[in-house]
């Protein structure tokens, strides 16, 4: 443009607008992977916790879990389920539960196992006992207020380089 001026430190815009689309990609990942740790941890609490109104267990089940050297608690006979609980970033996408091929000492599909608690079986005369949904909720009203959302995420990334 004839007549104008450059002022200020050209040198640094151009480096800080070069890698924009970068920075972006590397603030949505973070969010992500943020996100997905956070319901992981939520419902591990939960679990632990066993804060969500579960209907309780029957006298025979618990009766029978205590036979098999389990614990009472809702959700839970050993650890696989709870050490299974992980999140992992792919496609774009944050995933939190149990992997397809996660099994317990048993060799029972764990995948199953939270769906038959999720959504309960009428047929085996289990009731709802919803981890997910109520984990999912609240992890979405944690991130809303959080710093872990993309936008603020990018907003660090740029200003540490200007």
């Amino acid at each position: 443009m004839k007549g104008a001026r450059k002022i200020g430190d050209w040198d640094k815009v151009g480096r800080i607008t070069h890698d924009l689309a970068k920075d972006m990609e590397d603030a949505r990942e973070e969010s992500l992977k943020k996100w997905g740790l956070k319901a992981e941890g939520t419902a591990k609490k939960h679990m632990g916790t066993q804060d969500l109104g579960w209907t309780s267990l029957k006298p025979a089940t618990i009766s029978a879990k205590v036979r098999k050297g389990y614990s009472e608690n809702i959700l839970i006979a050993t650890s696989d389920y709870f050490q299974a609980i992980t999140s992992w970033v792919g496609k774009g996408t944050a995933y939190v539960g149990v992997t397809k091929h996660a099994t317990d000492s048993d060799g029972t599909k764990i995948a199953d196992i939270a769906a038959v608690h999720e959504f309960g079986s009428k047929g085996a005369g289990i009731p709802k006992r919803p981890l997910w949904k109520p984990t999912f909720k609240e992890t979405v009203k944690w991130f809303n207020k959080s710093s872990s959302t993309p936008a603020k995420i990018f907003m660090r990334k740029v200003k540490l380089k200007w």
